[in-house]
């Protein structure tokens, strides 16, 4: 099941799971909720134009990771982004660092070049950019 929201904005939220404390629902972003692994990769595609997206936060929590987080899957967005977009993958509930790994893995093989990573209460946060 995919819930998608207003999608008139250059920034997209892209939540895994139901269980995340965070559900987005701002004027003028664009979100979807992933509840199957298989749907990550189209979440967004009957609401994102070619090239719109400026900002795609993914957020998830350190133990839907596994089950709901398809690391094939972050190439399917390149055609959304905007040049030097940014790409901004948060991992709640302290996350292991095989967790991390595999998402600085997917987002460097989907071309993505991480520009920063910091973890602020518990939580990921790594930072790239679509560089065309």
């Amino acid at each position: 099941k995919i819930q998608l929201n207003n999608m008139s904005s250059s920034t997209a939220v892209v939540v895994l799971g139901n269980d995340t404390f965070f559900k987005p629902s701002f004027p003028g972003v664009c979100s979807a909720t992933v509840t199957k692994r298989e749907d990550l990769s189209t979440c967004l595609n009957t609401e994102a134009g070619p090239s719109s997206l400026s900002f795609l936060h993914i957020v998830m929590k350190a133990m839907t990771l596994s089950a709901l987080f398809d690391p094939g899957a972050l190439s399917s967005f390149l055609p959304l982004l905007r040049p030097n977009a940014e790409v901004i993958v948060h991992i709640m509930d302290y996350p292991g660092e095989e967790d991390v790994d595999t998402v600085r893995m997917a987002l460097v093989l989907a071309n993505l070049r991480i520009e920063s990573e910091e973890e602020v209460m518990g939580a990921t946060i790594i930072t790239a950019r679509f560089v065309r």
